[in-house]
């Protein structure tokens, strides 16, 4: 199916895994926790899942809310507030090795995936995207728990997927904030994608088709999980 795509084409999900979803109380975020309940369910497959939020005071994110809908669902869940000291990237990777999760699932769309690589194109003269799977094989003495495995299961599908799901089924997702880029280049590299969709609806899905070769490369073994997630978010999911 359409909606476990990436799942089942990068194999991203084995038995035993023990996964860490990063929910931000976005539609997408929430939506990703679903999809993964039910691809474990439906394919009889033992994974433990496990959701954290690392929230500011202006996130919009409404964590008793949270709170309650994951103990309906029985799923663990972790909320820790953004440290002025820390990045969030510093903080998802230390709850992914402190809490002895080997996985971390992001929720980043279709959306992003072309965002990113038409900034990495026409900004840097690079040719490159968001990975589907980013595997780190570091072991070291500073991380003795081992390999981390980043997952983005919703890279093959668009945000307003997401944010339809989640209005017809009442999740608890945060206040809808504006789509922006962090700078005046990326926002209009937002605008020109929304025009060029208008005239051709195909738009997204040609670039998912065309950056299909690259997500299916393996990211160097010797890049740590840590330098791999910082070097690709830059926004909260």
């Amino acid at each position: 199916m359409q909606r476990t795509l990436a799942l089942d084409e990068y194999q991203m999900l084995q038995e035993g895994d023990r996964v860490l979803v990063c929910l931000s109380g976005s539609s997408s975020t929430l939506c990703l926790l679903h999809l993964l309940r039910q691809f474990c369910q439906t394919r009889r497959l033992k994974v433990q899942l496990a959701a954290v939020t690392v929230g500011s005071a202006d996130s919009g994110v409404d964590p008793r809310a949270l709170m309650l809908y994951l103990k309906e669902l029985d799923v663990p869940y972790f909320y820790e507030p953004l440290a002025s000291h820390e990045s969030l990237t510093d903080q998802l990777m230390h709850h992914v090795r402190h809490r002895q999760y080997n996985v971390l699932a992001m929720a980043s769309t279709l959306d992003k995936l072309a965002d990113r690589f038409l900034t990495s194109l026409l900004h840097r003269g690079e040719l490159c995207a968001l990975p589907a799977v980013q595997r780190s094989e570091d072991v070291s003495k500073s991380h003795p728990e081992g390999a981390v495995r980043i997952i983005r299961p919703l890279l093959f599908l668009r945000e307003k997927t997401f944010e339809q799901f989640a209005a017809a089924h009442g999740l608890p997702c945060r206040r809808t904030m504006a789509r922006s880029g962090s700078n005046t280049g990326e926002r209009s590299l937002g605008e020109l994608l929304q025009q060029q969709e208008q005239l051709n609806p195909l738009v997204y899905q040609n670039i998912r088709n065309a950056l299909r070769p690259i997500l299916s490369l393996r990211t160097e073994a010797s890049k740590s999980a840590y330098e791999m997630l910082r070097s690709s978010l830059n926004t909260r999911e």
